[in-house]
């Protein structure tokens, strides 16, 4: 695996940062991922480096207010101008990047959580740009989750004796308690400009609005997966989730739920096999 991180300027002018990492040699297809909400492209450097391994190249921004973004910009949880609107676009200027760097190379979207929302608002614009979509941790019913540690506590419902309040992450100790640890990470957004505050709930409002998916390319195949306790949909969010895609026609929709799994399949005890069923179903779909 080759890393070869870089910055660029978005149509606001501000710094984004992307994790690049490279196989050697031509990769065989692009995974472009777009992290959770509080968190940051780094977190996802185990995937990176497996997906590699098996021949994939791999993109993943720090969102708006995120990561290294976020620093330069000056301020966690900020997403600047634009919000969510902003935000969503520099996924679109992600791909034009690598479009230019891998030609004619099928490139996937990979969306975990708040990125799945994202990628959701994504599909609706540009989904003609893309090979297949992959949406994890996501749900197809109205999202429960508030932007507070404190009121985090609220998402251990499903959880017995938690020992944090993040404990709904994963069941795998070490990974919440890096979690914790990381100051990058379990901050709050802002919400200090009415019109970013309304920005934000129109588009979650859309997301789970079937006539505004009516552009989504109807081939454009979509792999979801979640674990059976994740706290924000769980189960029955992603079944949701795919009547919903259903409804606007699309063709090739599956998902996969892993029992006693929580919110961050990609960091639970079972994420090798997490890992491979993915790689399998993008194997299926180049």
């Amino acid at each position: 695996m080759k890393n070869n991180n870089f910055w660029f300027k978005d149509k606001d002018n501000v710094d984004i940062f992307v994790y690049r990492w490279l196989p050697d040699g031509k990769p065989k297809a692009i995974v472009q991922i777009a992290h959770g909400a509080a968190e940051h492209g780094a977190r996802y450097s185990h995937v990176g480096k497996a997906f590699t391994t098996a021949g994939y190249a791999v993109y993943a921004n720090d969102h708006r207010g995120h990561g290294k973004t976020g620093q330069k910009f000056g301020k966690l949880g900020d997403l600047g101008p634009g919000g969510w609107d902003s935000t969503v676009h520099v996924l679109k200027e992600l791909t034009d990047i690598i479009k230019k760097e891998q030609l004619n190379i099928p490139l996937f979207l990979l969306g975990h959580s708040w990125g799945a929302g994202l990628t959701k608002d994504y599909l609706r614009r540009w989904g003609k740009e893309l090979n297949g979509v992959i949406l994890t941790g996501t749900s197809g019913l109205p999202s429960r989750r508030v932007n507070s540690k404190a009121q985090d506590r609220n998402l251990n419902v499903l959880i017995k004796n938690p020992k944090t309040s993040f404990d709904w992450l994963t069941r795998d100790e070490n990974e919440v308690q890096k979690y914790i640890n990381d100051p990058l990470c379990g901050f709050l957004f802002t919400d200090n400009n009415s019109l970013v505050r309304q920005s934000l709930r129109d588009a979650y409002k859309k997301l789970y609005d079937s006539k505004y998916d009516a552009d989504i390319p109807k081939d454009l195949p979509i792999y979801a997966f979640v674990g059976s306790e994740d706290s924000i949909g769980g189960e029955r969010g992603i079944q949701a989730l795919t009547e919903h895609y259903k409804k606007v026609g699309i063709k090739d929709i599956s998902y996969k739920v892993y029992s006693g799994g929580r919110h961050e399949m990609f960091n639970e005890i079972n994420r090798d096999e997490v890992i491979l069923d993915v790689l399998y179903w993008l194997e299926t779909h180049i």
